[in-house]
């Protein structure tokens, strides 16, 4: 397989990247990216190693003298910030979306990111959208980035956390999905509303589309949102934080659980 490691009959992939990590190795760019997006992992494997290797027709070795990684599993991982140097700009903007994504994406980046991090790698991040939940979200803010319209994802605004919020302006939107609505309960029903209401109050104009929307009438919402951000309040309001409607209804309102 390669120098030290030797192996009698079918090769089994997974089996193989586990061997490797318990040989030292990481694994990195091409394999990391199928682990994370949760595809079966293809031979060649790509590790990572800090000593000189030669690359077989089942691993290939990239070395480097920096191995920052985690335990994911049974098998070792370089941090996607730094298994990003050995992918092209598409697949490495896809590491970064779906290693960063969720409301602790941008926080759990920047930890990563600690150190010299590559020029090229932090050119792809901020060509990345990091902390978007979903693709349609991802897909709004690319588009509303090719218009101009700066925007971070992911955002909290009180208690709440909204997708996407407007830089420079008191825009809100949320991207909603058919399956996740369907799974929907009514407690969840409840919050929503009560998130709405508080944002409005707070002086934010509050947006939402759902994810289908968003690929059948991509142009229609972009050109929506860049006039909601002409027309939104110019400055947020001060509000009392004492009152109720200002914090999460799940502490104050029986029966309503945080989602």
């Amino acid at each position: 397989m390669t120098h030290g490691l030797y192996w009698q009959g079918d090769v089994n992939v997974d089996e193989l990247a586990a061997a490797l990590c318990r040989r030292g190795f990481v694994l990195t760019g091409v394999t990391e990216l199928e682990l994370l997006a949760r595809q079966p992992l293809t031979l060649p494997l790509h590790v990572v190693a800090n000593r000189r290797v030669k690359s077989t027709e089942y691993v290939v070795i990239h070395r480097s003298s920096v191995r920052k990684y985690a335990r994911v599993a049974d098998v070792l991982i370089e941090l996607p910030v730094y298994a990003m140097r050995w992918l092209g700009r598409r697949q490495a903007i896809r590491l970064a979306e779906i290693a960063y994504a969720g409301r602790e994406g941008r926080a759990r980046l920047e930890r990563h990111a600690q150190g010299a991090v590559p020029v090229r790698v932090r050119e792809i991040v901020q060509a990345s959208v990091i902390g978007a939940d979903s693709p349609p979200e991802r897909d709004l803010v690319r588009a509303l980035r090719s218009a101009g319209v700066e925007c971070e994802s992911n955002v909290r605004v009180g208690d709440y956390r909204w997708d996407i919020r407007i830089c420079g302006s008191a825009v809100l939107i949320e991207v909603d999905g058919y399956a996740y609505h369907n799974a929907e309960n009514r407690e969840t029903f409840r919050l929503d509303r009560w998130k709405a209401n508080d944002a409005t109050l707070r002086g934010y104009l509050v947006l939402r589309y759902s994810a289908v929307c968003v690929r059948e009438s991509l142009d229609v919402i972009v050109d929506q949102v860049v006039q909601a951000v002409q027309c939104a309040p110019k400055q947020l309001r001060d509000v009392d934080e004492a009152r109720c409607w200002h914090r999460g209804a799940w502490k104050w309102m029986p029966g309503l659980a945080w989602l």
